[in-house]
């Protein structure tokens, strides 16, 4: 009981810190405007998901124009997201509606608060998947501190767009992918695996990444009634999600239309530049306070202590490949593609399947000293904040 105890105050502390911090940048990050080093800055995208919400308050329809990002001006004119599906968008305007006020500074702002929410509920999504794996305290306190002050979940979840609640509805995907694999009521949990992905793909594209996870339980079992629910529960997926391929098709010339947002795709090797890019941005995603060498060190440390704990914590032991890895290697294995056509390097796209990193991290922790140390590790890098 001691430790259980003890473990809870280095968590308790995260959790403090990192909702301090996503209010404060909801509330001092300016909205629009130019990046600037040095400065705090809203991020590109942000302008673009709230002008598809403001579309949606003035004409109660879904815009169907778009131009890519890289096209001269999209930046300031903002429509590179509208090829994006419905479901946040719907939830944004209904939200920014109970204000008084309907100006883009308070769409904006009510986004950015819906998305503090949708990373509150984070927390217990993974207490769900914890509790399934049978996590010591000390590995939940770590998973808790993880997503208290990671700098991609604290960034985008301060921010107006369809990450966080993404997000949400990823973590719940990889509970319910858990429980199909543990619990005998399997037909309730394929309805419930059906309805949450259908969701997920009226938040995002990216959520075609979840549809393949109960393949792991079936090629495992061996079993062809696994292998006919799991059919089964794709056909229903691709019904319930009928409209969203319908208007891909129609308004933006594709299943996928990924070139709508961002660009002609033109086959590329990724440059060394854009390898450091992801790595710089998997841990401090705020490029304009990036600090040459001195950043580099502050961004690598917290990489280097997870991983040294993760080493010390099982040498020699063989990992477990399981749905969390799994998903990580579909996910990477989409992230290359995406750049091997688009320069799209940010490592937020690797958070689709953000519970595998709460696990990895968590794994990592065995004593309170080591929570106290992985604190001090995640929060390192916002010393360039004061750079």
């Amino acid at each position: 009981m001691s430790f259980l105890r003890k473990a809870w105050l280095p968590a308790g502390f995260a959790l403090i810190i990192g909702l301090t911090l996503r209010i404060y940048f909801a509330v001092a990050v300016p909205i629009a405007g130019e990046s600037k080093p040095g400065e705090l800055s809203s991020y590109n995208d942000e302008i673009a998901h709230a002008n598809y919400t403001d579309f949606l308050l003035k004409h109660h329809a879904l815009p169907a124009q778009v131009e890519p990002i890289d096209a001269p001006g999209a930046l300031q004119r903002g429509s590179f997201e509208n090829y994006q599906p419905p479901l946040y968008y719907l939830l944004h305007s209904l939200t920014a509606a109970l204000w008084m006020e309907r100006d883009f500074k308070s769409i904006v702002l009510t986004g950015r608060f819906l998305s503090i929410l949708f990373g509150i509920l984070l927390i217990p999504v993974f207490f769900l998947i914890a509790r399934e794996l049978q996590l010591s305290s000390a590995a939940i306190a770590a998973g808790l501190i993880f997503l208290s002050i990671s700098g991609i979940l604290i960034r985008f979840q301060a921010a107006c767009t369809n990450d966080s609640l993404f997000w949400l509805l990823i973590g719940i995907s990889y509970w319910i992918a858990l429980r199909l694999q543990h619990s005998e009521r399997h037909f309730r949990y394929w309805m419930l695996f059906t309805a949450v992905v259908s969701l997920a793909l009226y938040t995002k594209l990216s959520a075609l990444l979840l549809i393949p996870l109960p393949l792991l339980i079936v090629l495992r079992r061996k079993s062809s009634a696994k292998l006919l629910h799991w059919g089964i529960a794709l056909g229903c997926i691709i019904l319930l999600t009928l409209p969203v391929w319908i208007r891909n098709l129609n308004d933006f010339g594709g299943l996928l239309p990924l070139h709508a947002g961002f660009g002609s795709p033109a086959w590329r090797m990724p440059a060394l530049s854009s390898m450091l890019f992801s790595f710089r941005s998997l841990i401090f995603p705020w490029s304009e306070f990036w600090q040459g060498i001195i950043g580099i060190i502050l961004i690598s440390i917290p990489f280097i202590i997870i991983l040294f704990f993760r080493y010390r914590n099982s040498p020699g032991q063989r990992i477990g490949f399981d749905i969390f890895s799994f998903g990580f290697v579909l996910t990477f294995i989409a992230f290359l593609w995406l750049n091997l056509q688009y320069d799209q390097a940010e490592s937020r796209y690797l958070f689709a399947a953000w519970p595998a990193f709460a696990l990895f991290v968590s794994r990592s922790a065995r004593s309170v000293s080591d929570l106290w140390l992985l604190n001090g590790a995640l929060l390192l890098p916002f010393l360039l904040f004061l750079l």
